[in-house]
């Protein structure tokens, strides 16, 4: 179902062009350098959204992905410089990959620990709280699951 409900959820973006704001496409190289900078494998769903998109926004939710080659002097929404600050400011776990701001300070990552027939939960995760505190909530079984409820919800 993954792959699956990213299709779905690209329709949708396809059919609201006035509330998409994403950075477009990018190229194999970069995603690959990305991988390579954070020490991991992008699964499936995760990588052809870095592909089509790269990293934006739909409606007022933005995901973060992959900008531009320089992941130490960047900005949110770019998903590798994200994760290499909190890397290093609230010891997020190796890992974790952070992809979207909930607002309260908790961050959604993909748990590329957790990793199932090539796919990665969205887990929640509080910076700041030690490690055998965080509960790693599920939040969706994938990417794809994922982008399909932030779409959904902002078109609802």
């Amino acid at each position: 179902m993954s792959m699956r409900d990213y299709e779905e959820a690209v329709k949708i973006i396809t059919k609201y062009p006035a509330k998409q704001s994403f950075v477009g496409p990018r190229p194999e190289s970069l995603i690959q350098a990305a991988e390579k900078r954070l020490g991991l494998e992008f699964p499936p769903t995760y990588r052809r959204f870095l592909l089509e998109y790269g990293a934006g926004s739909f409606g007022s939710s933005e995901i973060c992905g992959v900008i531009d080659y320089d992941f130490e002097h960047s900005s949110v929404p770019d998903a590798i410089w994200y994760t290499l600050i909190e890397r290093n400011e609230a010891r997020l776990p190796n890992e974790l990959i952070v992809i979207y701001e909930v607002g309260d300070g908790e961050l959604l990552c993909l748990d590329l620990g957790a990793k199932e027939s090539g796919e990665a939960p969205v887990v929640a995760y509080q910076p700041g709280l030690p490690p055998e505190k965080q509960s790693k909530e599920v939040i969706a079984k994938d990417f794809g699951e994922f982008l399909l409820q932030i779409v959904q919800r902002e078109v609802s």
